[in-house]
């Protein structure tokens, strides 16, 4: 497997890079950057954490020990080599790598290494070519809307919104009983003229408010019109059951008037 090397973003912004390139008297930190990639990948194909020093001083420069050395890229070891920084971690993966190669699949727990050991100036990702980025997630399906909250914290339900109710209203100054209203008192024998008088009163003493003024006088014709006749002579029979069917009939009469239009019943 090829020890190929990858250096992360962090390494480019690394001063350590800048220093390294004064110390051994290279061009600039991308130079730098550059030697320092043959050495780790010499330490990736040995399986080693140090070099000689005259590997060192073979891509850094005679005065590559020194340099990497005081741009704490590398530490020096004993037997005269230099310990390079950022090896550690990179070469027992590889190995784990190679060993599962033979074996087919990746073994638990040899994840990639992520970066190096504490003080690494950059880091590796993998032997190979990084993978394709997979697929962006589908975007999730909106939440539902929160229920209500009053101002103690306790969650209430929702509400549908009232259907509106059609509005009430006191009977205007201008009101008259229409041609249909005084056709239905002529045909019920109420006087209408003499009945709107009453509606009238009525409404401003107890301060009525009605949705429709002539379904209200409608009503109040139909009830006159069942008002037995008052007792002016002998001659005039009473009769209690007909009484009592049209009290009976003003009662159901103004419950369902005031079932439709929510008002106060005269």
């Amino acid at each position: 497997m090829a020890a190929s090397v990858r250096i992360e973003d962090e390494a480019f912004s690394d001063v350590r890079y800048v220093e390294l390139a004064q110390y051994a008297g290279l061009a600039d930190a991308d130079h730098a950057r550059g030697k320092m990639e043959h050495l780790w990948r010499q330490c990736t194909l040995e399986g080693v954490y140090e070099l000689p020093s005259a590997v060192v001083v073979h891509y850094l420069g005679e005065h590559g020990v020194e340099a990497v050395i005081r741009a704490r890229l590398g530490a020096p070891a004993r037997g005269g080599k230099v310990r390079i920084r950022g090896t550690q971690g990179r070469i027992e993966w590889l190995r784990k790598l190679r060993e599962n190669g033979k074996k087919g699949g990746r073994p638990k727990g040899s994840a990639k290494p992520n970066g190096y050991s504490v003080g690494s100036p950059f880091g590796i990702e993998s032997a190979n070519p990084p993978a394709p980025a997979p697929a962006p997630a589908p975007a999730p399906a909106p939440a539902p809307a929160p229920a209500q909250e009053n101002p103690e914290g306790e969650r209430v339900p929702r509400r549908r919104a009232a259907t509106p109710r059609r509005s009430l209203a006191p009977l205007p100054a201008d009101w008259a009983p229409s041609g249909a209203l005084r056709d239905l008192a002529k045909s019920l024998g109420v006087p209408c003229d003499v009945e709107a008088e009453k509606l009238r009163d009525w409404a401003a003493a107890n301060a009525v408010r009605k949705a429709d003024w002539d379904a209200t006088f409608r009503g109040w014709l139909l009830r006159a019109s069942s008002t037995p006749p008052a007792r002016t002579g002998s001659h005039v029979r009473f009769d209690p059951l007909a009484q009592a069917l049209a009290q009976a009939e003003r009662a159901e009469a103004e419950e369902r008037e005031a079932m439709a239009f929510g008002g106060v019943s005269p």
